[in-house]
């Protein structure tokens, strides 16, 4: 008779699996360290070790090394 269709639910966009432009242990820099940031390095190079989700605006974000210092940041906040 009639056919039953089934409709994908919508997921919230923070929920949508974005595309990471940078890889894990890729080489990356800081845009911009504030001065009176303890936790940047001389260099400003980290390591990318971790991909993680978007946040409520859609951007994803990473955890970054260098040296004994890891940080969570935006993907808008480093550059390769």
């Amino acid at each position: 008779m009639f056919a039953r269709v089934v409709l994908p639910l919508a997921l919230p966009h923070w929920r949508t699996k974005l595309p990471h432009k940078y890889k894990i242990r890729q080489m990356v820099r800081l845009v911009r360290a504030p001065i009176f940031d303890s936790r940047a390095t001389g260099s400003g190079i980290y390591e990318v070790t971790r991909l993680m989700p978007a946040d409520e605006t859609g951007e994803v974000s990473y955890r970054i090394r260098s040296g004994v210092t890891e940080r969570a940041v935006r993907e808008s906040e480093i550059r390769a």
